[in-house]
């Protein structure tokens, strides 16, 4: 079985990141400069790390399967059919307010397909700095579940603060889709303490390990709890000025969406 800790020093390295949202939704960023803001739900002791191997390819990706063989000491098929050896994977618990989409014409498509199928969805023309970006409000408990070879920037803040739970944060990506060279940037944001809608949403996640091994496949939350936690964050993260970001009555923008 793997282990526990974004600083564990037996937690090997390398492989590739993100994954899919079949059942528990997942953090992924895909185009360069694209970020989210979110609070880290889960202590950087208890951040999951083990072994996967990777289910299909390029558009085809359709997310990880953990490896038999280093989970649970069996037989694993996968091992000895995949060219590609397993690669390991650390998987947290975040909370995910919003999500910032830069305006590349794959992010536009997705966005559309995002509101084809939740006409309810929030998305806003906004600008971060002098760089304009789509602003979808998420407010949701996600898993990132990355390759540790991207866990460098969560560690050192783990290091040098002794916590992930004292502020949001903003999860940056830098490169391109395909790029060879990706990296990612953890932002800290102004330090504040864990609301008590959160804290409860933490106790109540799966455990980490659970939903490595497949034991859980899905969220099932109390809806009068997550109806509370969501009013909270969204009073708290409300934007104002639609009129000035060139949005409709409903916060979306009017020439794309």
């Amino acid at each position: 079985m793997g282990g526990r800790g974004i600083d564990s020093e037996d937690m090997p390295t390398g492989g590739s990141g993100g994954g899919g949202r079949p059942f528990i939704p997942k953090v992924r960023l895909s185009d360069d400069g694209e970020f989210c803001r979110f609070r880290f739900l889960t202590e950087h002791d208890e951040i999951f790390w083990e072994r996967f191997h990777k289910l299909g390819q390029g558009s085809d990706f359709r997310g990880y399967t953990v490896c038999l063989n280093s989970a649970l000491d069996q037989d694993c098929e996968r091992c000895e059919k995949d060219e590609k050896p397993a690669t390991t994977l650390f998987l947290t618990w975040v909370y995910e307010f919003s999500h910032f989409y830069p305006p590349t014409s794959e992010a536009k498509t997705a966005l559309k397909k995002m509101k084809e199928r939740d006409k309810n969805i929030v998305i806003k023309k906004t600008k971060v700095g002098d760089k304009p970006f789509f602003e979808v409000e998420v407010n949701e408990p996600m898993l990132m579940q990355y390759s540790t070879f991207f866990r460098g920037p969560i560690k050192t803040r783990a290091e040098r603060h002794g916590t992930l739970l004292d502020s949001p944060f903003e999860w940056i990506r830098n490169g391109e889709r395909g790029e060879q060279q990706l990296s990612y940037v953890l932002e800290a944001l102004d330090k504040e303490k864990m609301p008590k809608e959160l804290k409860e949403l933490m106790a109540s996640l799966p455990d980490l390990e659970d939903v490595a091994l497949g034991r859980v496949e899905t969220l099932d939350q109390d809806g009068e709890e997550k109806e509370d936690s969501d009013n909270f964050l969204e009073e708290k993260g409300k934007k104002s000025a639609d009129d000035d970001l060139g949005l409709d009555d409903d916060g979306n923008e009017e020439d794309d969406f």
